[in-house]
């Protein structure tokens, strides 16, 4: 049987749809987070698979600003170094570990586990100027907050320099990445459920359509943040003009 890691700091997040797929194609399936819903020391079951949550051992006391980020990161990797020593004592030997980077949860997954096969989860890499600023925003950015925007890379290269494999989901994302990583990159997207993400049905509409025009076009924007990251700025622009 073949046994995956997935390791993320929320759950599910990116990883939930597909780890529960292989949990129902026999896989043996663990997904560490670091998500406060979970009882740190106490695996629950979860659509299959196992999920156990790591917890760093303190808040980062760099003494230099642009380090507390990466200082997280490693604390993060060693919680999941303690937690890895004590599932490999219980015979857990994932043949592939899935880690989101950046976090730096999966940075020492390698060193408790060296035959197993690493995928990085490269979600965003960070420029200057960032590509994600809303219009007016650069001009107020100045030389230190550059610096400490190229610091926060560190923890990714820390994991690209071990990884077997690195996956980003969009083709826009991987475009921010330097030549380098961009080389040795496939980028897979996270994937749909068709099943739940669907138009709805007339019964199954959450609310009336009361004082609309008959055929009036409808516009439909869905997102968990109004940053520019998110495409808030654009969607009103765009409301504006519509």
């Amino acid at each position: 049987m073949h046994s995956v890691l997935f390791i993320h700091e929320n759950f599910p997040a990116q990883f939930g749809a597909f780890a529960k797929f292989l949990a129902g194609q026999g896989w043996r399936v663990v997904f560490a987070t670091a998500h406060e819903s979970f009882v740190p020391g106490k695996p629950v079951k979860r659509d299959g698979m196992t999920v156990v949550r790591y917890r760093r051992a303190r808040e980062p006391k760099a003494s230099h600003v642009y380090l507390q980020g990466t200082e997280r990161a490693l604390l993060n990797g060693q919680a999941l170094a303690r937690l890895g020593i004590a599932l490999s004592k219980k015979g857990f030997r994932p043949d592939i570990v899935v880690a989101h980077s950046g976090w730096g949860s999966g940075s020492f997954a390698r060193v408790v586990w060296p035959n197993a096969k690493l995928v990085q989860y490269l979600e965003w890499w960070y420029r200057f100027p960032p590509v994600d600023a809303a219009a007016g925003e650069i001009e107020q950015y100045s030389v230190d907050e550059a610096a400490r925007t190229l610091v926060k890379n560190l923890p990714f290269l820390l994991d690209f320099r071990q990884a077997d494999l690195v996956i980003t989901p969009t083709a826009f994302q991987a475009r921010q990445l330097p030549d380098f990583v961009r080389d040795n990159l496939f980028v897979q997207h996270d994937g749909v459920n068709c099943h739940d993400f669907r138009p709805a049905s007339h019964q199954e509409t959450g609310f009336t359509w009361e004082g609309l025009p008959p055929g009036a076009p409808v516009v439909t924007f869905a997102t968990r943040g109004m940053e520019p990251t998110r495409g808030f700025p654009d969607f009103m622009a765009a409301a504006a003009r519509l």
